[in-house]
């Protein structure tokens, strides 16, 4: 669009497309910012559009920031781990894109609550 500010790109495909980028980027085992790399740069490239254009169109459509929706998806993709396998907690932190396991026990505590461990063990009670 002739004249458009660079930071209001119309993404296709929304919510679902900005799902589909972080979910493409939130486990690859990259480290606790992976898909967001030292400024974002790995998702602002994938989705070809500026840093403060994808802030913007994440904000608009999921109401959440790129980070926060990438923490949202390691946690979801630790759950399902945590349920459906017997990994070690160090194997679970790469899977989910964390440094370390204590990063990741740390983050999962935060959002859930309970430790890995701990939730883990709720599943089977």
């Amino acid at each position: 669009m002739p004249g458009a500010d660079p930071g209001q790109q119309v993404l296709p495909g929304g919510r679902e497309r900005l799902r589909a980028l972080a979910l493409q980027l939130g486990g690859q085992g990259r480290g606790a910012d992976a898909g967001l790399g030292e400024r974002g740069d790995d998702l602002v490239g994938v989705a070809a559009m500026s840093r403060r254009g994808l802030h913007k169109a994440f904000i608009e459509h999921l109401g959440r920031t790129p980070g926060e929706e990438l923490h949202r998806v390691r946690i979801e993709r630790a759950k399902t781990l945590l349920a459906e396998s017997n990994h070690k907690m160090e194997v679970l932190a790469r899977m989910c894109g964390y440094q370390s396991a204590n990063s990741f026990c740390v983050a999962f505590k935060q959002s859930t609550g309970m430790s890995p461990k701990l939730y883990r063990d709720s599943l089977v009670n």
